[in-house]
């Protein structure tokens, strides 16, 4: 759309409507089409093919730009206030380590020589080194 727009007049009038308007189809369209046109007119018209391929190129890039930058604006409003940021607890925000830290650690009994003791999976974990 925005190809065909910025072509617009660049097309000579000498050109026959069918090749004029596979000039505003495509680029390609507009070289096979300045190659059957005398040298200056020719040249003219690959100019403002590549010029127009070039001003779409750079409005899509832009509108790209424009889509990505909003979609990351939108994510990080969703993160702040969905409270995934953020650790809540009944108690209200806090700092998840610290509230661990403050949990008493459960004593570990001690059972005779060969048998084994009822350990929590986190003791297993701390015991194997992980």
């Amino acid at each position: 759309m925005v190809y065909r727009s910025a072509l617009g007049g660049a097309v000579p009038e000498e050109v026959p409507e069918q090749a004029a308007e596979a000039a505003r189809e495509s680029i390609g369209g507009a070289a096979a089409v300045a190659e059957g046109l005398s040298g200056a007119e020719g040249r003219a018209l690959l100019e403002a093919a590549q010029s127009a391929f070039g001003l779409g190129l750079q409005s899509a890039y832009g509108f790209g730009a424009v889509l990505l930058t909003l979609v990351a604006v939108l994510v990080a409003w969703w993160l702040r206030h969905a409270g995934i940021a953020t650790a809540e607890t009944e108690d209200g925000p806090g700092d998840p380590a610290a509230q661990a830290a403050e949990r008493p650690v459960p004593e570990r009994s001690e059972a005779p020589a060969g048998e084994p003791t009822a350990q929590s999976p986190e003791e297993e974990l701390v015991e194997a080194g992980c």
